[in-house]
């Protein structure tokens, strides 16, 4: 395979890594999350992606569950609709729920509640 052609200025150059900064908007142990959307933004993913990753955090007890990251009135809206329908499936959750109420938010109460299940 051929390398591209590079001028002298450009060898001189240290190269940047594509790999994320994962310093940024999340501290796994400082417990340090800034938003959800704003975590997106700086590690240049989805922000589904990165809620999947934080409740997948959540749920195997590798990061807290911070309050902010859904309204409480929701969270209890959630949580309710849980221990009616359980936490196997997401979707009947969001059926039973009001549409203001995304798949992000029950996905991190849902990850909240399996990881308290595990520990009682």
């Amino acid at each position: 395979m051929c390398r591209p052609y590079t001028t002298r200025e450009e060898r001189s150059q240290p190269q940047r890594s594509r790999k994320p900064d994962r310093s940024k908007g999340l501290s796994f142990y400082g417990v340090e999350i800034t938003g959800r959307a704003k975590i997106a933004e700086i590690r240049g993913r989805q922000r589904a992606t990165v809620v999947s990753m934080v409740a997948d955090l959540v749920e195997q007890g590798d990061l807290q569950f911070q309050p902010g990251l859904v309204d409480y009135e929701k969270q209890v809206s959630i949580e309710a609709a849980c221990a009616r329908l359980g936490l196997e499936r997401l979707k009947p959750l969001k059926e039973a729920l009001p549409p203001e109420i995304t798949f992000e938010e029950i996905r991190l109460v849902v990850a909240r509640l399996r990881r308290q299940q595990k520990h009682q």
